[in-house]
């Protein structure tokens, strides 16, 4: 049993190692104690943004987590190759429940089978409340704002709760299932929008869309489905978004929408019909269409809008690099004998000592292209105190854990004396070579052999206030000398943004934790003597 001590997060000395030990020793042949480890820290992750974005102010601790890891390993111990976990329901349980993971008592089964009770209780409650309405629409209207172009569908703005109710029977999805979206309307703080049916007034799509940051929150069609171009409703869909922003509030302010998704989604049917045209596409098109600047933003932050790979199927992808590089092909290098100092981009695997012969304005570093860029930044340190880094944090709205802020205020956490800029990289665990599951040291010894470094601990703040129009849902570690938190863990900093904003939080990690391919780093980029 030795071999598990100190890993997966657990120290010798903790009293539910034994139990988990264990449980990790009788998984059967096709579960490794790895996979359960990522996956304890996929639910763990979205327990905490949902408790977050609840305004609920547990977070689940490190011995929670520890008992999930513990019930998860039983579950696929008692069930074999049979087990499965769908991890928005269990999510959704555990958020339900937060008791399930107060003890050890108690198996992942019990939770789901409470959690459908729960559900239909809240089914059939729904139901008497729909029985004792008029069904007279002139006694509780909703808002009818405007229809699309095509007179086929038109916005509704949702105003209460049997307004969700309604919509959530018939959508087939949460909207109207609990108080909390009509708690959060009462407070301003979101409106719920309809896309429906002129004819049938039948919805087709529900919004959710975010007052006070000003984007969209979720836009659902039946079932929860992400609505993709490919819907026979995506370009009326879009044109509402876009006329959307011409409304006002109730407060007469317009309803801007300052998330990039309606552009680029609007973007992307208009390089459908060029394309279907036979038309030329621009450089800055190409560039859109690759997502060499920034990622393409679709309704699903979570998989790539389908209408990207359809565009891009068939086309010649080395001339378009010469386009979009504006560059021969003598000045893209594939290994690193080619590099020269007109080397406008590199495209091949990361091998020793990489960085230090890519030229340091190179801007485009690929291990294929175009989904694997190694993206480059830079963080400016040094001159402030800690005092001062919370202040302009809590000044720019960012988000910090009690943990992240226990760690600023270690012994261990470093300030530079003087101004310096700092050259990062950010790289998967696939980027730097590994196809399976390694430890921190592994990554950090692959990292050095590639030409780059630690981060000094005060990378993890101040790149917080530098990077604030992250991605939603988008989430990546800095690689640092660990820094213990306030219950002793070893700890790095980890950027986040989630439903309520942008957080600094902390990731307690020792040197034995292992990571999967997708696992994301920021390293410091080695200076060149």
């Amino acid at each position: 049993m030795s071999r598990f001590e100190g890993k997966f997060g657990i120290p010798a000395s903790h009293p539910t190692e034994s139990l988990l030990t264990s449980a990790l020793y009788r998984l059967p042949d096709s579960v490794n104690p790895e996979y359960i480890q990522d996956l304890t820290q996929q639910i763990a992750e979205k327990v905490n943004q949902a408790l977050r974005y609840a305004e609920m102010p547990h977070a689940l601790s490190l011995e929670e987590i520890k008992i999930l890891q513990l019930k998860l390993a039983r579950h696929y111990e008692d069930n074999g190759d049979s087990a499965h976990v769908d991890i928005p329901t269990f999510v959704d349980a555990l958020v339900e429940s937060p008791k399930f993971l107060k003890n050890d008592r108690g198996s992942v089964m019990k939770l789901f089978e409470i959690h459908e009770v729960k559900t239909l209780q809240r089914i059939a409650e729904l139901r008497r409340k729909k029985a004792e309405q008029t069904h007279d629409e002139s006694l509780n209207p909703y808002e009818n704002l405007f229809e699309t172009d095509s007179g086929q569908f038109y916005i509704a703005r949702l105003l209460n709760m049997p307004h969700l109710e309604d919509e959530s029977q018939y959508m087939d999805h949460c909207v109207g299932t609990s108080d909390s979206y009509v708690n959060k309307m009462k407070k301003g703080d979101v409106e719920i929008f309809s896309l429906r049916d002129t004819a049938t007034h039948s919805p087709i799509v529900t919004i959710e869309y975010d007052r006070r940051a000003r984007r969209l929150l979720q836009v659902k069609s039946q079932s929860d489905r992400i609505p993709t171009l490919a819907d026979d409703f995506s370009s009326d869909l879009i044109q509402a978004l876009d006329q959307l922003q011409h409304t006002k509030d109730d407060t007469r302010e317009l309803r801007e929408i300052r998330s990039t998704e309606v552009a680029d989604l609007r973007a992307l049917l208009s390089l459908q019909e060029k394309q279907s045209q036979s038309a030329i596409f621009t450089r800055e098109e190409l560039i859109f269409l690759y997502e060499v600047e920034r990622p393409i933003t679709g309704f699903d932050v979570s998989a790539r809008e389908p209408l990207i790979t359809k565009l891009r199927a068939g086309r010649d992808i080395e001339e378009d690099m010469l386009v979009i590089f504006d560059c021969t092909r003598a000045e893209i290098a594939h290994v690193p004998s080619e590099i020269t100092e007109n080397t406008r981009a590199y495209v091949g695997q990361l091998e020793p000592g990489i960085f230090q012969k890519l030229p340091d304005t190179l801007e485009h570093i690929y291990t294929t292209f175009p989904d694997k860029k190694i993206r480059r930044d830079s963080v400016e340190i040094g001159g402030q105190s800690v005092e001062q880094l919370l202040s302009e944090m809590a000044g720019a709205h960012i988000n910090i854990s009690d943990y992240a802020k226990s760690m600023l205020e270690s012994k261990d956490f470093s300030l530079s004396k003087v101004k310096e800029s700092v050259a990062l990289v950010r790289l998967t665990v696939s980027d730097l070579g590994f196809s399976g599951v390694v430890t921190t040291d592994e990554i950090y010894k692959r990292g050095a052999e590639l030409g780059l470094e630690l981060c000094p601990s005060e990378v993890g703040p101040q790149y917080r206030l530098k990077y604030q129009d992250q991605p939603l849902k988008e989430w990546f570690r800095i690689a640092m000398k660990q820094i213990s938190d306030s219950v002793g863990y070893p700890s790095r900093f980890y950027l986040v943004r989630s439903g309520d904003g942008v957080w600094l939080d902390n990731d307690p990690a020792g040197p034995d934790s292992r990571w999967g391919p997708r696992s994301e780093f920021v390293f410091a980029l080695r200076k060149k003597s």
